[in-house]
This record gives structure tokens, C-alpha cells and sequence, in this order.
């Protein structure tokens, strides 16, 4: 068993060494989020600023190639350049002092230059101005030939773009005219009412640009680089401008190509070709040209790790005092414990004489809860001390009192015995007063469920009744309608056969009148037969006649045929007629007999109204009967129930004061063995007594 002590120790201990873990990792990780997020920071702020110097050292050769090429603009004539070779000398010698005003005393750029376009005045011509010495001195350097002006040549790349880009454009490291080193140009097309006079530009030596790059420090390892604005490489350790970060090493860079695109400044991370993780603080220039700076991540955090370090340390060193502290407070904290420990165990032992109080007492005075403890043990020890001594002075006074007892027990239970027996007859009478009664209340239950269920019927039935009679008055009123209604249909099948009647004799005269027309016809066709004998008589006199003779005999024979349809359809006519009439007698009778049922049958409705009003008013008496019994039968339910109820108690109180009485009985039985074990008990208690060992004083 493991001493409280060291449980203490190992508690503090364990507590110490997880909250210093816990402060430990939150402290690291805090840190390493601080560190990381001021090292995203101080890479950005120091891209943004070496850019910031890029863009100061690229702004006054942008600015003297801008003067340049308004004065251009402003002074050219287009026209005396194509036409008079002499202007051109003359206005080579005022441009080339206009540069030299403009260039000396400046060591920013190399040299500055203007073009004349070949294509529009047949000749090379050109004015530059350079400081080969790196004096700040410029002198005109020697004229560009012919057949320098090829597109394929690389050197004159820049002045072919720039044509191309109407506009002033950086161009990539190329050779320079002048001097033998590589430069990067700034030109600019300048164009007049459309037309190309030529290209202005200035120089300036890419080894400058190049010794600034490599000249920043970026941490340990890290390094700078330079982008044109397609992300050609300009300067890099590893790469040169033929090499494009989208596409160099099959792509690896692809990534963080697509991250910084179209973007002025940020931070990104990304892995190197040779799976270093690295940090790319970036910024965009003012001519389109991009800055990184790439140091590996490693050395970005490299104060983390001394971090870690320190914290390891302080962590150590902490959890190395809280051992010392543990220690000495689970001796402090342990001894009293350990103390009324053993002086619970000789109090368990039936030891109340020991020699530990003199070294308890020191302890006896502490204000936490181990003086508590020691105060306790003592109250307890003085306590069981009183307890022996009165249990020593009571064990002989029980012993005597339970004696007495014994003999009282005895002569309580010969009376209960005779009171029990007298009560079980009488609990026997009760219990056969309470069956009848009980059987009595079941039957009139009975009865009642019976009268219920014929009341539920009566008013089943009178309900039913109620509806029939409902349906009766309904049916009545149904038939008055329906009378109403063939009354009405009838009169009007009168009529309709009064004006078939009509329609008939309509139809005769009709019949009547074709075949007066058929007559006319074949009057007007005989008629039209002589005309037309009478005009061929006549000769040529009479043709004009017989034309119109003719036409009257077709009308008339058109007449005839037409009148010959009428009449079939007259007769036809005159068939339905006589055949709808016929049908409309049919008609006529079967609603007159229809009519005489609907009456008789009125009557009958008549009669079923009264029967079902009879019916209702003996159903209903009968209904009052049956409630009347009811009401009485739940009377008799009552009282046969209060009567069953109080037979059941007056069993009941006589079977409990039996069984009270058997109780007691056996309860003073129970009382005269407890006497005697009672008398055993104090003998074992004077045994009990004898075990502790008291002081002599007491």
C-alpha cells in the first residue's frame, strides 16, 4: 500500500509536469504563429521596400525618355524629314545637344538615343549619346549601319517590340551597341498624326541591376529574384531570362506562377526543385516587373527552435522545484495523518491507553483540517472511554430488569391468548354476513346492467323512429313537388300535341302549295315550248325570243324538279309528324296514369306519418317507464352497497383486532425470548467491557 505521502508528491508532481506541458505547447504554438505571421510581414514589407528602390532607380530614365520624346513631338517636321537629307543633319545636331543637356552629370543609365524610322526617309539615321567612361560625360557615339535593322537580330529586338507595343516597354538583357556589357532598355515609339517618326530610349547597364539583386540578404540562404512582367527570369541564381517561371523544370513552379499572377504583393509558400519548403514574399514594380524574395522556411523559423529551447528549459527547471516542494509538503502534510492513523488503530484494538498523545498534541493546535483530525481521534478515544464506563455500570442493572420481565411476558400472553380466541368466532360471522351481502349487490348489478342496456335501446329506437318520421314528412313534401311537376309536364305534352296537330295541317297546305307550283311549271314550260315555235317562225326576227324561251323552259323545268324535292320532303315531313304525335298520345296517357299513382300514393305517406306519430308516442312513454327504473335500481344499488361496504369493514375490523390479537401474542412470545437473549447480552457485555484497556488514573 502506497504511504499518502508519496500520493501527494506524485499528485503535485503530475499536476506540475501537465500544466507545464500544457503552457509549454500553448507558449510554442502561440509563438511559432507570432514569429511565423512577423516573418510573413518582414519578408513582404522588405520586398515591397527593395521594389520601392527598383522602381526609384528605373523612374528618372523613364522620366528623361518621356521629355525626350515630347520634345520629339513638338519639334520634328514629318514632311522636311522625307524630303530635304539637309534638315535631317540639322535636326540630328539640335536633337543630339538636347540629349547631351538632358544626359550629363547622370550615372543612372548608360546612354540615350533617338532613332529616325528608316522606312520613312529610305536612310539609317540616328542620334546617341553615351558615357562609355562612367564619367557622367556623354559624347555621340557612331551611327547604326543598315544592316543592323533585321527583325531576326537579337540585339535589335527591343526597337522591333517596342514598334510593335506603341507604347514605352522595358526590354529583356541584350547586348549593348556601345560598350561591352549587357544593358536593359527603356524605348519608346513616337508617333505623329500616325505615322512612326522613330524610337527614343536610354540604356542602363544590367550588371547595376543585377549587383543590387544579388546584393540583398535574405536571411541565411535565401536569396532575390527579378521577373519581366511575362515572368521571364531576369535575375536569378539558378536560372537565366531564357527560362519562364510558369514553365521552367516541366512546370514545377507552376503553382506558385498561378498564385501571383496579376497580384502587386503577397506571401505564398511553395517547395523548391529540390522539395525545400520556402516563403515568397513578392512585389509588383511600376514598370510590370515582379520582385521575390525566397529564403527556405527553416530559417524563417529558426528563433522558434530557441524557443522551444528556453521553454524546454524553464519546464525542466520548474518541474525540478516542484519535487523539492512536493517533498516537503508531503512530509508536512503526511505526519499528523500518519499520526491519528496509528491512534485509530490502537482504539480499534481495544487500546485506549497509549503512549501517542504526548506526540499528537503537537499537532493538536494546527487551524487546518489535520487539527481537525487530531481533535476528533482525541474526542473520540475520551468518548468510548465514558461509553466503557457506563456500559460497565448498566450490564448488571439490565440483567435484573430483564429478569423481571421474563416472569411479566409470560402472564400477558395466557390473557391475549383467551381475547384471540373469542375474536376469530366473531370474525367468522362477519365473513359469511359479507358474502350475502355480496352475492345480494352482484345480482342487482346485474339487474341494473339489463335495464341500461334496454335503455339504450328505447332511445336507439326512438331515435330511429324520430328519422323515419323525417323521412316521411320528407317524402310527403317530395311528392306534392313531383304532382306539381307532372301537372306541369303534362300541360305541356298537351300543348306540344295541340302543335304537332298544327304542324300537320300546316304541312298539307304546304303540300298544297308545290303542287300548285308544279302546275305553273309545267303551264310556263308549255308556254315556253310555243314561244320558241313561234320565234323559229319568226326567223331571224325571232331569235333573240327563242333565246329567252328557252332560258324561261330551264327555269321551268328546274321549277318542276325543285318542287318534285319539296314534296318528298313534305311527305317525309308529314310521316314524322304523324309519328311524333302518335308517340306524344302515348306520352300523354302514361303521365296521366303516373299522375293518379303519385296520388294514391301521397295517401299512402299520409297514413305511414300517422302510424310512425303513434309509434313515437308509446316509444316515448315507454322510455319514462324505463328511466324511472333506472333511477330506482341505482337507489337499491346504493344501499346494497353501503350495506355489503360496511359487512366488509365490521370482517374486516374483527379479522385485524384477531390477527392484532394473534400479534400480540407472538409478540410477547418474541418478548419473553428477547428477555432471556437479553439477559445472554448483558453477560456479553460485561465480557465487551473487559477487553478495553483503560488508564489506571481513570
Amino acid at each position: 500500500m502506497k504511504k499518502i505521502s508519496t500520493k501527494i508528491i506524485i499528485t503535485i508532481i503530475s499536476c506540475c509536469i501537465v500544466l507545464s506541458s500544457i503552457l509549454g505547447v500553448i507558449s510554442i504554438t502561440v509563438g511559432k504563429r507570432f514569429i511565423n505571421n512577423d516573418a510573413m510581414d518582414k519578408l513582404l514589407y522588405m520586398s515591397q521596400s527593395m521594389g520601392g528602390n527598383l522602381d526609384r532607380k528605373f523612374e528618372l530614365p523613364v522620366n528623361k525618355v518621356d521629355s525626350l520624346y515630347y520634345n520629339v513631338m513638338s519639334t520634328c517636321d514629318i514632311q522636311q524629314l522625307k524630303a530635304d537629307p539637309q534638315y535631317i543633319e540639322k535636326y540630328k545636331g539640335v536633337l543630339a545637344s538636347t540629349i547631351k543637356n538632358y544626359s550629363d552629370g547622370s550615372k543612372d543609365y548608360l546612354s540615350m538615343y533617338f532613332i529616325l524610322n528608316p522606312d520613312l526617309t529610305g536612310n539609317v539615321a540616328d542620334v546617341t549619346l553615351a558615357d562609355t567612361k562612367g564619367t557622367g560625360s556623354f559624347q555621340i557615339q557612331s551611327e547604326l549601319t543598315k544592316d543592323k535593322y533585321d527583325s531576326k537580330n537579337e540585339n535589335m529586338q527591343w526597337y522591333y517590340e517596342t514598334m510593335k507595343q506603341k507604347d514605352g516597354k522595358w526590354s529583356i538583357p541584350h547586348a549593348a551597341s556601345t560598350i561591352d556589357s549587357e544593358v536593359i532598355t527603356y524605348s519608346k515609339p513616337v508617333f505623329k498624326d500616325n505615322i512612326l517618326i522613330g524610337v527614343v530610349g536610354v540604356d542602363l547597364k544590367f550588371s547595376d541591376i543585377k549587383d543590387l539583386i544579388n546584393g540583398i540578404k535574405v536571411y541565411t540562404t535565401g536569396y532575390a529574384a527579378l521577373y519581366n512582367d511575362n515572368f521571364d527570369y531576369l535575375v536569378h541564381p539558378d536560372f537565366t531570362y531564357k527560362d519562364n517561371l510558369a514553365t521552367v523544370k516541366d512546370g514545377v513552379y507552376k503553382d506558385i506562377y498561378d498564385q501571383i499572377k496579376g497580384k502587386e504583393s503577397g506571401v505564398a509558400k511553395y517547395k523548391s526543385k529540390n522539395g525545400q519548403d520556402k516563403i515568397l514574399a513578392y512585389t509588383k514594380l511600376s514598370n510590370g516587373w515582379v520582385l521575390t524574395l525566397a529564403p527556405p522556411i527553416s530559417e524563417v523559423l529558426s528563433s522558434i527552435n530557441k524557443l522551444t529551447t528556453i521553454i524546454s528549459i524553464v519546464i525542466i527547471i520548474g518541474i525540478a522545484l516542484s519535487i523539492i516542494v512536493a517533498l516537503y509538503l508531503g512530509k508536512k502534510i503526511s505526519e499528523p495523518i500518519k499520526v491519528a492513523t496509528e491512534l485509530i488503530n490502537n482504539i480499534s484494538n481495544y487500546n485506549l491507553d497509549s503512549n501517542l498523545d504526548q506526540k499528537a498534541k503537537k499537532f493538536y493546535g494546527n487551524k487546518d483540517e489535520t487539527g481537525t483530525m487530531i481533535k476528533a481521534v482525541f474526542n473520540l478515544k475520551q468518548n468510548l472511554i465514558n461509553i466503557v464506563d457506563n456500559l460497565r455500570n448498566s450490564s448488571s442493572h439490565v440483567y435484573e430488569y430483564s429478569k423481571s420481565l421474563s416472569t411479566n411476558t409470560e402472564d400477558t400472553v395466557m390473557y391475549i391468548n383467551n381475547v384471540s380466541e373469542a375474536m376469530s368466532e366473531l370474525a367468522s360471522g362477519a365473513t359469511e354476513h359479507t358474502m350475502y351481502s355480496q352475492e345480494s349487490l352482484e345480482t342487482i348489478k346485474s339487474l341494473a346492467n339489463d335495464i341500461q342496456i334496454a335503455l339504450q335501446s328505447s332511445d336507439v329506437v326512438k331515435e330511429t323512429s324520430n328519422k323515419a318520421k323525417e323521412m316521411g314528412i320528407r317524402g310527403s313534401k317530395s311528392l306534392d313537388i313531383l304532382t306539381k311537376k307532372f301537372k306541369i309536364s303534362s300541360d305541356a305534352t298537351n300543348k306540344i300535341s295541340i302543335i304537332v296537330d298544327n304542324l300537320g295541317n300546316k304541312s298539307g297546305s304546304i303540300d298544297n302549295i308545290v303542287s300548285t307550283i308544279n302546275s305553273v311549271a309545267e303551264q310556263t314550260n308549255l308556254l315556253a315550248l310555243n314561244a320558241a315555235i313561234e320565234a323559229a317562225r319568226a326567223g331571224e326576227y325571232g331569235k333573240g325570243f327563242a333565246v329567252v324561251a328557252e332560258e324561261i323552259r330551264n327555269l321551268a323545268e328546274q321549277s318542276t324538279d325543285y318542287t318534285k324535292e319539296i314534296a318528298t320532303l313534305i311527305n317525309e315531313i308529314q310521316g314524322e309528324i304523324s309519328l311524333a304525335k302518335k308517340t306524344m298520345d302515348t306520352g300523354v296517357d302514361a303521365v296521366s296514369e303516373a299522375n293518379t299513382a303519385i296520388i294514391e300514393t301521397e295517401k299512402s305517406f299520409d297514413l305511414i306519418e300517422d302510424s310512425i306519430k303513434n309509434s313515437l308516442n308509446h316509444i316515448h312513454n315507454l322510455s319514462e317507464n324505463i328511466k324511472n327504473v333506472d333511477k330506482n335500481k341505482e337507489k337499491a344499488i346504493i344501499s346494497i352497497e353501503k350495506i355489503s361496504v360496511v359487512s366488509e369493514e365490521s370482517a374486516g375490523a374483527t379479522e385485524e383486532v384477531a390477527a392484532i390479537a394473534k400479534e400480540q401474542t407472538n409478540s410477547m412470545n418474541s418478548i419473553s425470548e428477547t428477555s432471556q437473549k437479553l439477559n445472554e447480552l448483558a453477560g456479553k457485555m460485561d465480557e465487551i467491557v473487559k477487553l478495553f484497556k483503560l488508564d489506571s488514573t481513570l
